[in-house]
């Protein structure tokens, strides 16, 4: 169902900032927010709080985002920044239910819009509902906030509103888009041990690399790591650095050829235009929310050209 001019005319007249927020419809009928600082823009969805696009200052697109992407309510988007929440991969409980939790498939509701010194913000609220419980059986209220700035931040908050505790697992799943991602080096992985969820056997296995990360094959990999990581684009000129807040891993992923052209919302060949670096709280970690407790943790983006 693809909103009315009302709806669009009502969120600008409510939350809309000058230069700073506004509202439109977006691919196939979708609300879509555009975020302004400077020369800077990101575009969110409302459906899954998912970023769709990132553009820093005088450098192109960050984001990568799949042209096969159906945007449909219930269906992840392909691209962009999608959050696994509020559980990552399969639910330990239940392997009919989605992959990767259920945030990213429900519209969330603009909860409000800031503009200030720092940058321009949104943030997005999702409650527990009768929907909800289909997939999770507890009471919730969450928050994502969007801030761009000199950085691209998003942060997600969820309190347990309920009588009963509840564990969950986490992460976000960025896209990050490249003209060949067979290009792109990782330095800060070179050495650093990480579970292998391709290898054989039971879900993964302990490995090491002594060289500096690169990509020639399909990746499915989680590094315990609670710092920065650097992507350096030769090709683009630039670097990307990606931080978690609250976070203890990074998940690298990319479908390589076999798989992508299996995967029926990507082109056989966008495996070689993206790399999926995804800071998280990765099974078998896992956050556990008592009665009234909550949980905030986030994901920070800048673009820095290579010879700074």
């Amino acid at each position: 169902m693809h909103p009315s001019s009302e709806m669009i005319e009502s969120l600008n007249a409510d939350f809309a900032k000058a230069e700073a927020v506004s509202f439109d419809v977006g691919p196939q009928g979708l609300i879509v927010a555009t975020l302004a600082w400077g020369d800077s823009s990101a575009r969110v969805a409302l459906l899954g709080a998912t970023v769709l696009s990132y553009v820093p200052a005088g450098v192109p697109e960050t984001l990568f985002l799949s042209g096969k992407s159906e945007f449909l309510a219930g269906k992840p988007i392909r691209g962009g920044i999608p959050l696994c929440w509020p559980w990552f991969g399969a639910h330990p409980g239940d392997a009919r239910l989605p992959r990767h939790g259920f945030f990213r498939l429900f519209e969330w509701k603009v909860a409000g819009t800031e503009r200030d010194s720092r940058g321009s913000s949104m943030t997005l609220s999702l409650s527990a509902s009768d929907e909800s419980k289909k997939f999770w059986p507890y009471d919730f209220e969450a928050l994502c906030r969007i801030t761009l700035g000199r950085t691209l931040k998003v942060d997600v908050s969820v309190v347990n509103s309920g009588q009963s505790s509840f564990s969950l697992t986490c992460a976000f799943h960025p896209y990050f888009r490249f003209g060949d991602v067979r290009g792109v080096e990782i330095p800060v992985l070179a050495g650093m041990a990480y579970d292998d969820f391709l290898a054989p056997g039971s879900p993964s296995e302990r490995k090491v690399d002594a060289a500096p990360f690169a990509i020639s094959k399909e990746v499915d990999r989680a590094y315990a790591h609670d710092g920065a990581a650097v992507m350096e684009d030769r090709a683009g000129k630039r670097r990307i650095i990606v931080s978690g807040s609250s976070m203890e891993s990074f998940v690298v992923w990319n479908p390589w050829e076999k798989k992508c052209a299996a995967i029926a919302d990507l082109e056989k060949d966008d495996f070689l235009e993206f790399l999926c670096v995804e800071p998280g709280i990765i099974p078998p970690s896992a956050r556990e929310l008592r009665p009234g407790a909550s949980f905030e943790a986030g994901i920070a983006i800048e673009v820095a050209s290579l010879e700074e």
